[in-house]
């Protein structure tokens, strides 16, 4: 089934305002980073590289950490992707740092502040089309 660029607009209208109550309505405190690394539980892995499959659901025992990921990307396939579906200005942006504030809502995810030392599991990035 396909979108009509009618839905498609109406969609993305719609995700816009509701990004914008949930930003209006989350108190300040919660926008903040949450440390939330220790959480959950994870198996033991022999490896990080087992680790990281692991959170992803592909690693040894796949799908047992907050369910399987159906595809990853890193920064340089998906901005590929990205401009190939019109996109432009592809940047990487940090958790809670959008360049539009309606859009700092990574918090309302239960696992996009979870780091592996420094560095977020989750990639975020930014287009304009």
């Amino acid at each position: 089934m396909t979108m009509t660029p009618e839905d498609k607009e109406l969609l993305a209208s719609h995700i816009k305002e509701i990004a914008k109550i949930l930003y209006k309505n989350t108190p300040p405190k919660k926008s903040k980073p949450l440390k939330v690394s220790n959480q959950f539980h994870r198996p033991a892995t022999r490896t990080r590289l087992e680790g990281f499959l692991t959170y992803a659901g592909a690693g040894p025992n796949p799908g047992i950490f907050l369910h399987a990921h159906k595809f990853g990307y890193d920064f340089e396939t998906l901005s590929m992707l990205l401009r190939e579906g019109g996109f432009r200005q592809i940047e990487k942006s940090e958790y809670m740092k959008s360049n539009y504030p309606e859009l700092r809502v990574d918090f309302a995810s239960e696992v996009a502040g979870v780091k592996y030392g420094n560095n977020y599991y989750s990639l975020f990035v930014e287009a304009l089309k």
